[in-house]
């Protein structure tokens, strides 16, 4: 630790010891322009800067593509309730009409602590590829995205983003779904049996948890007898 001795004047400084890059404990063994850090005195960030990290990097997250790890399958509708076109309790997408295809849903999360790029993503089942994102679609940690077998959504759906395909055709007996990169890596797969077909969709028992497993919607805490719920939590609520 040094001692300092800078004096102050109207009209005069004098400086002693005062220079940058010297030894410190603390911010208060450096001139007010430095502070402490690393054992050096060093000049402060300007405000709104971003400072380095240890290793050199700033602390920027920029969009990428999804590595594996970085996205969750984190809802599966393959059985719409109902039978009849009629049966509302089914319509998933809320187009006014019960769909044994179109009310078929698969809701995906981030995990990411940045924004991901999804365009040319896609995502299959265990036969081929049932949807393939827009090249513009990004997704920002911790919301979700829903993809529907078809029809035409109508509503919020917790303010996630909404696409259709040309028809998922999910086995409700038991199907995989897998999400793979542009390239066809595999980022993220969901396996699942009989389960599905019970009139209701499976869930994360703990939204956006990679750490449980898919349950029965109505068996998910806080589902309240719900039976699906794209775009949004179990209780409804936006992510």
């Amino acid at each position: 630790m040094r001692l300092l001795a800078c004096l102050f004047l109207p009209g005069l400084l004098l400086v002693w010891g005062c220079s940058g890059g010297d030894e410190c404990q603390n911010d208060i063994d450096c001139p007010g322009a430095e502070v402490c850090r690393g054992g050096k005195c060093q000049p402060r960030e300007p405000d709104g800067g971003n400072a380095q990290d240890a290793d050199g990097g700033g602390d920027e997250c920029d969009p990428h593509t999804p590595a594996p790890g970085e996205l969750l399958i984190n809802e599966i509708l393959a059985d719409p309730p109902g039978s009849a076109s009629s049966d509302l309790e089914g319509d998933a997408n809320g187009d006014g009409t019960r769909s044994a295809t179109g009310d078929e849903f698969v809701e995906i999360g981030s995990l990411a602590d940045c924004q991901l790029v999804l365009g040319g993503v896609t995502v299959a089942d265990s036969q081929e590829d049932k949807f393939t994102f827009p090249a513009d679609t990004r997704l920002e940690p911790g919301k979700v995205v829903v993809i529907f077998g078809g029809g035409s959504p109508l509503g919020d759906f917790g303010g996630a983003q909404v696409f259709t395909a040309s028809g998922l055709a999910l086995n409700n007996d038991g199907d995989t779904v897998e999400i793979k990169s542009p390239e066809g890596a595999r980022l993220e797969l969901e396996t699942y049996g009989a389960e599905a077909s019970d009139d209701q969709s499976l869930t994360r028992f703990v939204d956006l948890d990679a750490d449980t497993s898919l349950v029965k919607h109505t068996q998910a805490p806080d589902a309240q007898g719900s039976r699906f719920s794209p775009g949004t939590r179990v209780d409804s609520t936006s992510f």
